[in-house]
């Protein structure tokens, strides 16, 4: 019985699962197979020799010939299946198995497979139709209802490919909005799905689609880059653009495309481009270049274009002066003051302009700021007030920022600081990157002096204000009261804190209250720590501490 027993229960237990519709998947190698069967063989014969005297011996002797009994003869019934099949089993039940046994095998095997297991081929993988990748995935109830031997891969590639194909031989333009439209990719897969299966309530399966790798190389089915036939054919002018600004690309009809740029190029933008890389053109290209941009008119980005277009050293005086006198006549105010070094703007030009770009001024903040800082008091008055009222308006962020730049004006550096006194929070600090050493460059004394006041009775209420009050504004600055209320206010949260600003600022602090500070913080620290504190200034190489702070550590340290 010792050899009988295990393996009437091994086969029973494998009958058992197989006559439930059990599915049993492994991906493992014949490894455990030959090892059982080796041992169980091994058992028998020394079982046949003599009865097992131990028992720990005997009871894993034991179960080494329930597992083998069980697992061998499964093993040796089982069926090789790929990974991207699901099976289905007689009571219904759908494993797919790349999904239940999540591996990289590209094949598994069934152990348990009996007359009505049904495998279903490809229910789950990916394919590559005329360069489009597709992962697909069917659902366990559609599974359930195919057939033994079914393809459901070859089908659907099979009702994938004159879709892909149709789609693939549409022009550049088309294929590369289709690549961004996601509602268009749907659509074409919704198609593939109904062309498969029919009109069905709802699509059987998970179908996503990107581009083959190898067909997005320049030059592939979907490649998001025009190759120049495909620009001339398609007449797609940013593209023949691109193709005449690249000096690696060798161009067969570089006329051509020069041309049909000409022919398509309703604005300034794509001109401008060619002239920055006068390099690439003909002396007759160049020319017919800068005299489009000077004729264009009205065009919405022709003054931009003149501006960019007049920084090349390539033009002559005259196209120089035309292109100059376009952009001061029409470029917007950003590009203006991008380009201003290069145009090499006058109080005249500035004159010129500053009425046309009122409006800019006001809109963005940020521009009134830069043009604050680069034209400075060349501004006319009128500009100059405009380009401050906006910052007024905004976030009191930039007019910290103005207070920066503006040091030609004390009228409108008195407004800016009214407003950063009124209405600055702390993150508009932030946003400005202000530091105590650069509010001591940016703001006068009595700017300075207006700060601190504020800043100092929000402090009263606020810790981050308190905080801001200790890092960023300068002691030198503050009255007695001021600097007592802060070291009151840093004792209460953290006498630590108390002790480093009165060591810091102590030039400026009464020296009792310094020494008071001092004694009340030995008094929170054990006598080594005041030993320590004691040789601070020697060990550190600096002046930290004065001469009656490290005598009340030395008396710390000694216990009086």
């Amino acid at each position: 019985m010792f050899g009988a027993l295990p393996l009437l229960l091994g086969l029973g237990a494998a009958l058992y699962l197989k006559l439930t519709h059990s599915v049993w998947l492994t991906d493992a190698g014949p490894f455990w197979p030959y090892v059982l069967a080796a041992s169980s063989a091994g058992i028998l014969v020394r079982i046949a020799y003599g009865p097992y005297q131990d028992r720990t011996g005997a009871v894993t002797a034991w179960l080494f010939l329930l597992a083998a009994w069980f697992y061998v003869p499964m093993w040796l019934g089982s069926s090789v299946i790929p990974t991207s099949s699901a099976v289905v089993g007689g009571n219904g039940h759908v494993a797919v198995l790349r999904d239940t046994l999540r591996t990289t095998e590209p094949e598994v095997r069934l152990l348990s497979r009996n007359s009505a297991t049904r495998i279903v081929h490809n229910a789950g993988g990916k394919f590559v139709s005329n360069g489009l990748e597709l992962t697909y995935g069917y659902a366990a109830p559609f599974i359930a209802t195919r057939a033994n031997g079914d393809d459901l891969g070859a089908q659907l590639m099979a009702a994938a490919a004159p879709i892909t194909q149709a789609a693939a031989k549409s022009s550049r333009t088309w294929k590369i909005a289709f690549l961004a439209n996601k509602s268009e990719q749907a659509a074409l897969m919704a198609r593939i799905c109904r062309t498969a299966h029919g009109d069905m309530p709802s699509c059987p399966l998970k179908l996503t689609m990107v581009p083959a790798q190898d067909a997005t190389a320049l030059g592939g089915t979907w490649s998001a880059q025009y190759s120049e036939f495909e620009a001339l054919d398609e007449r797609h002018l940013p593209s023949l653009v691109h193709l005449l600004t690249q000096s690696e690309i060798s161009l067969a009809k570089r006329d051509r495309v020069f041309a049909l740029v000409l022919d398509l190029a309703t604005s300034g933008a794509p001109f401008a481009q060619l002239v920055q890389h006068s390099h690439l053109l003909t002396d007759d290209q160049f020319d017919q270049a800068v005299a489009r941009i000077v004729s264009l008119s009205p065009c919405a980005d022709c003054g931009d274009a003149a501006a960019l277009a007049a920084s090349v050293n390539r033009l002559n005086e005259g196209q120089r002066r035309m292109l100059r006198a376009k952009a001061v006549d029409e470029a917007k105010l950003s590009t203006l003051l991008a380009t201003a070094a290069a145009l090499r703007l006058t109080d005249e030009d500035i004159a010129r302009f500053s009425t046309r770009i009122v409006q800019s001024l006001r809109d963005d903040p940020s521009l009134a700021v830069r043009a604050l800082d680069v034209f400075g008091d060349r501004l006319p008055a009128t500009a100059q007030r405009q380009a401050v009222d906006s910052l007024l308006d905004a976030k009191a962020s930039y007019a910290l920022s103005a207070l920066e730049r503006v040091n030609f004006s004390a009228d409108l550096r008195q407004l800016l600081i009214k407003k950063v006194v009124a209405d600055a929070s702390l993150d508009d600090f932030s946003i400005a990157r202000t530091n105590r050493t650069k509010l001591l460059e940016m703001l006068t004394p009595q700017e300075l002096r207006a700060l601190i006041e504020v800043s100092v009775k929000r402090g009263e209420s606020s810790d981050r204000w308190h905080a801001f009050v200790v890092e960023s504004l300068p002691v030198s600055g503050m009255t007695s009261q001021e600097r007592h209320q802060i070291v009151n206010g840093l004792v209460f949260n953290s006498p630590k804190a108390a002790l480093e600003f009165v060591s810091k600022n102590r030039d400026f602090l009464d020296a009792g209250e310094v020494a008071e500070v001092t004694r009340d913080y030995s008094r929170t620290v054990t006598r080594d720590f005041c030993l320590h504190l004691s040789h601070r200034n020697t060990n550190w190489k600096q002046n930290f501490f004065s001469e009656a702070q490290l005598q009340i550590f030395r008396d710390c340290a000694e216990g009086r």
